[in-house]
């Protein structure tokens, strides 16, 4: 238990480590006013943030092992991007002391073009569309009223806001640009983003381990609570008490095909499969209408 402890830790503080003292050694050839060196750091923290929210978005087996399941992958997910939300709409303000200085309009820095001389910045515009599309994003997913397939959507256009933040971290006048080891460290912490997302949002449904399954029968127990079985049309899935699954219905336009968590009931012995759940969102009050012979598509386990 103290060495899953430790690795699940070191899974999360190596990155920041890397890049807190690939950034010090920066400064140390390049030093900065005050304000601007947290700024830039916090930048960099952000950037590692949201690298490892996509990472774990993913739903890799190999990464819900380093980070003790997914459920708990899942919970770190949470805080890590809401962490990054909060660095990230610090990192502009912490800039216009400096700006003021140069006589630059503090509101210039959330501008896509500033009303100076220099005009038009390619780095400036994709820093500000990444920033006023991460805050659209992470409030519409905090939104409570929202339904899940906005909220599905929110996530999804989550990877165009860390492919824009990418590209104003290369772009801008920094320390990632001037100094070689602190820029290819970046170039792996944003790629290993990047292909994430791709995977998650692209490959998953073809590369992810999964199970086609039929629907068997529907049975509702009251009180909102369905029951769920399922048979295999194919090699069953193996799995351990507590274990979850997430499941994808096909080919019934009732309900929506993306991929949903749900808890197994059956046992591990079963042939068959058994998922519970209470009829309490969006798409479990849709699932009730899947036919007997729907085919279902089960990725897992996972937990």
């Amino acid at each position: 238990m103290r060495s899953r402890q430790l690795v699940l830790q070191s899974a999360i503080w190596i990155p920041f480590f890397v890049t807190t003292a690939l950034w010090v050694w920066a400064k140390s050839e390049r030093p900065a006013e005050p304000l601007t060196a947290i700024s830039q750091i916090l930048s960099l923290w952000v950037m590692t943030s949201f690298s490892l929210v996509m990472l774990i978005a993913a739903r890799s087996r190999a990464v819900e092992k380093i980070y003790g399941g997914l459920d708990k992958s899942y919970a770190l997910h949470g805080l890590l991007a809401k962490g990054a939300w909060g660095l990230m709409l610090l990192h502009p303000l912490l800039l216009i002391p400096s700006r003021a200085a140069e006589g630059i309009p503090w509101f210039s820095l959330l501008l896509p073009a500033g009303p100076w001389p220099e005009g038009f910045e390619l780095a400036r515009l994709m820093g500000v569309l990444a920033y006023y599309l991460f805050i659209a994003l992470v409030l519409l997913t905090l939104w409570r009223k929202v339904d899940y397939q906005h909220w599905l959507l929110s996530h999804k256009l989550m990877g165009p806001a860390f492919a824009f933040a990418t590209a104003h971290t290369f772009m801008a006048a920094s320390d990632v640009r001037a100094f070689e080891p602190l820029r290819t460290w970046m170039v792996v912490v944003c790629g290993v983003g990047i292909l994430a997302w791709l995977y998650k949002s692209l490959l998953y449904p073809y590369l992810a381990k999964h199970y086609l399954y039929r629907v068997q029968t529907l049975v509702e127990k009251g009180g909102g609570v369905w029951e769920l079985n399922l048979k295999p049309t194919g090699a069953r899935m193996n799995y351990e008490p507590g274990e979850f699954a997430f499941i994808s219905v096909r080919g019934n336009p009732a309900v929506p095909a993306e991929p949903h968590p749900f808890s197994i009931s059956s046992s591990s012995h079963q042939h068959g499969l058994r998922f519970s759940f209470r009829t309490v969102g969006d798409y479990t009050r849709k699932l009730p209408q899947v036919k007997e012979g729907d085919e279902v598509v089960v990725y897992g386990p996972y937990g």
